[in-house]
């Protein structure tokens, strides 16, 4: 052989190899991208769907489980492929497929939440399928992948063990990459939706590489620029067909606040009153505030917890209190404005909560509450360690545990030791209050909460904030160092309000004692989801803001009846939402169905009868049906939930001076409510000032209706209120001729 040709050789072994290390390097790059892509997509799975199920161990089982099964028929369908066809073009096709498959969760997501088929679902059930049907296909497409890079690996001719072990690692590694990128990163930055299609836009450029010379990658890269146009495009077009596909969330003026955080979706409607808000943290209504009488409290829990304070310390002193888990910041604002001077502290996990309540839920950003954000229990295990070194740290008159997410429960704030660490933060007549979720006939949970306290405090108490016969019963676990006076509690919470829950006896507790073998809960044993394993199985639960802003839209595009038989649907398997029978009503009161409706208010009424609105609704149901006198009650019982609600004070002054039952009629009782109403309306509201006439009227003070009817006349006409003119020229007649005005007559 001639020298030079000898020379030749080994430089085209060297270029051979060096092409076969770069194969070597894009193919583990590839499985890299596809396993990091899975677990990006098995995370923001669990972030879309506890939009609409809530956040729970179901929801993690299915979501691990679901994507899993997926994977592994992926790799069984990816194994036959790569045996038959050719192994870039059949990959570039994967990867191409796995993207629009990506592209459709948003989609399906949205469609299979709020298909209604599944409300009569146990939730384990219904959860379970709302993952097969969402994400079963994305992550079968996602699971294609390995073997055919596998076997595009083994053909480049490196040892089996050693290529196939490389693979396996690269695959692993690119999991545990796509895992923190997502859960500490990408959620945060750029929201859950943005990330499906960031994923997606990755599988689909790395299809184009594989199969760029040919035909096949490019529609698919088509669809997906036209899907991310319909996401971002400020064309009306785009805007109404992503809307409609759910690939961008509806421009909703009631949507004050919505945003991702490392830990749910934080959004703040408004449903009616723009005053009232609620605030959402995934599927859950959190909390609830009017803003303007922050000191009505809207949970049954919560006035609890103050009828508990008030035995304690009846002065309403300043005390040190701590909140762990501070939702919209509704009871520690009440502490603020009650108990003033007090130094209250909250520890609230999530900052996005704490910065809505900020911007629209009425904390003001001069507040002196303290918050925190981060876990309770870090928050008092440093209070613990700063004791021990010998440092000044608060002593606490009273704690609340507020901090358990619907079925998700921080097992860690249950425990015995947490218990023990509260105990000596608090002061010797210091008290912990707990709300738990549970029901009483399995009892599971609350009976391990109840058992736990009682390993540590001296006095353990349970109240049942609602009924006991409810589906699912908030109950309220008070811990003390002295006795507390329950019965006086009960008293005065049956004063202020029409209270529906109950202390639970001495046998109810003996009960308690039993549950379980008498379970304690430990940092090393707290098995929470398991002991709300019945609770969650019994569950049918509605997401209920969902629903009522779906209604809302009907309502706004005219179409009631559909409005009546989606909501008589879904109160057909959730006979426990007052919120949903209170639209309930106001539906089939623009219907004109008043006797329903006023059957579905009261209802609601019964639900909850401390939220004022629901007494309003049914008072003015009650009076468009002739019944004066439950109008009445209800408007004052309203009235003493919300002292300031000016249209309910009209309305019951007016009553009060012109109804047809004589029975009902009273001029000087008529009188007071409407020179409230006047002074809270201002003395130049011609609707305040006709109704203050109507009153002077009805108790025979004739001279003073006519002035004042003729201050309210001129007003009325410059506000252009022409119905309200023709009414006081009307009753301006009757006054001069010493009439008072009567309803019908």
């Amino acid at each position: 052989m001639p020298k030079a040709q000898t020379q030749k050789l080994p430089q085209a072994a060297e270029s051979s190899d060096r092409f076969r290390w770069r194969d070597w390097i894009v193919l583990n790059g590839t499985v890299f991208l596809a396993a990091a892509c899975i677990m990006t997509v098995e995370i923001l799975s669990t972030r879309l769907v506890a939009r609409f199920l809530g956040s729970s161990l179901y929801t993690w089982t299915s979501a691990i489980g679901v994507v899993l099964g997926g994977i592994s028929l992926g790799n069984y369908v990816g194994g036959l492929l790569a045996d038959r066809f050719p192994a870039r073009r059949t990959l570039s096709l994967l990867f191409i497929l796995a993207s629009l498959a990506c592209v459709t969760i948003p989609v399906l997501n949205n469609a299979i939440g709020t298909w209604t088929a599944l409300d009569s679902l146990s939730w384990p059930t219904r959860t379970f399928l709302h993952f097969i049907l969402v994400f079963l296909l994305p992550a079968t497409m996602l699971g294609t992948m390995s073997p055919v890079v596998a076997k595009m690996a083994l053909a480049i001719g490196r040892s089996t063990g050693r290529t196939i072990g490389t693979i396996y690692a690269w695959g692993a590694i690119g999991s545990i990459v796509g895992t923190f990128v997502t859960g500490f990163y990408l959620i945060a930055w750029i929201g859950v939706e943005a990330s499906i299609l960031w994923i997606a836009g990755v599988l689909a450029l790395v299809g184009t590489f594989y199969g760029y010379r040919s035909w096949i990658p490019y529609p698919g890269m088509g669809l997906y620029f036209f899907t991310v146009w319909l996401t971002v495009s400020s064309v009306s077009t785009a805007e109404e067909l992503g809307e409609k596909l759910g690939l961008r969330h509806p421009s909703d003026e009631s949507v004050l606040f919505l945003e991702d955080s490392h830990y749910q979706r934080v959004s703040v409607i408004t449903v009616d009153d723009p005053n009232e808000r609620w605030m959402v943290l995934d599927s859950l209504l959190h909390s609830q505030v009017n803003l303007s009488n922050p000191l009505a409290l809207q949970y049954d829990y919560e006035n609890l917890y103050d009828a508990v304070m008030q035995q304690v310390h009846p002065t309403r002193d300043p005390v040190t209190a701590m909140m762990i888990g501070g939702g919209g910041y509704v009871f520690p604002r009440y502490l603020e404005l009650v108990y003033t001077g007090s130094t209250i502290e909250v520890s609230e996990i999530d900052p996005v909560v704490t910065e809505a309540a900020f911007q629209v839920f009425g904390l003001p950003r001069d507040t002196k509450i303290r918050y925190f954000n981060m876990d309770g229990r870090n928050r008092v295990t440093d209070l613990i360690r700063s004791k021990g070194n010998g440092e000044e740290v608060p002593e606490f008159d009273f704690i609340f545990g507020d901090s358990f997410s619907d079925f998700s429960v921080p097992y860690h704030l249950t425990t015995l030791e947490f218990n023990q660490d509260l105990h000596r933060l608090l002061t010797d007549q210091g008290v912990y209050m707990i709300n738990v979720i549970d029901m009483f006939r399995s009892s599971e949970f609350l009976a391990a909460v109840y058992n736990t306290c009682r390993r540590v405090f001296e006095h353990v108490y349970v109240w049942a904030a609602t009924s006991l016969d409810a589906q699912r019963t908030t109950f309220v676990v008070v811990s003390s160092k002295m006795p507390i006076d329950m019965t006086q509690v009960l008293t005065s919470l049956r004063t202020q309000q029409v209270f529906q829950g109950a202390l639970l006896s001495r046998e109810q507790l003996k009960r308690l004692e039993k549950t379980n073998g008498g379970t304690i809960l430990t940092d090393d044993y707290a098995p929470v989801e398991n002991l709300l394993a019945p609770v969650v199985q019994q569950t049918k639960r509605a997401n209920t803001p969902r629903i009522i802003r779906e209604v809302d839209a009907l309502i706004n595009d005219s179409k009631l009846p559909e409005a009546i038989a989606r909501l008589s649907k879904v109160l057909r398997t959730h006979t426990g939402d007052a919120r949903l029978y209170n639209q309930y009503g106001q539906v089939l009161a623009q219907s004109r169905h008043v006797e329903r409706a006023r059957e579905a208010f009261e209802r609601a009424v019964q639900l909850q009868p401390a939220i004022a609105k629901y007494r309003s609704n049914l008072g003015l149901a009650s009076e468009e049906l002739g019944r004066d006198a439950e109008a009445v009650i209800h408007f004052k019982e309203c009235l003493r939930l919300d002292p300031k609600n000016g249209p309910v004070m009209n309305s019951l002054a007016l009553l009060l001076a012109t109804s047809a039952d004589p029975a009902v009629r009273n001029g000087s009782k008529a009188v007071r409510w409407a020179e409230r109403l006047v002074r809270l309306a201002g003395r130049s509201n011609p609707q305040a000032l006709d109704t203050l006439a109507a009153a002077f009227a009805q108790s025979r003070q004739f001279s003073k209706a006519v002035q004042t009817a003729e201050r309210a006349l001129p007003l009325a006409k410059s506000s252009g209120q022409s119905a309200l003119v023709q009414s006081i020229e009307k009753s301006l007649e009757l006054y001069r001729a010493y009439t008072p005005r009567i309803r019908g007559q």
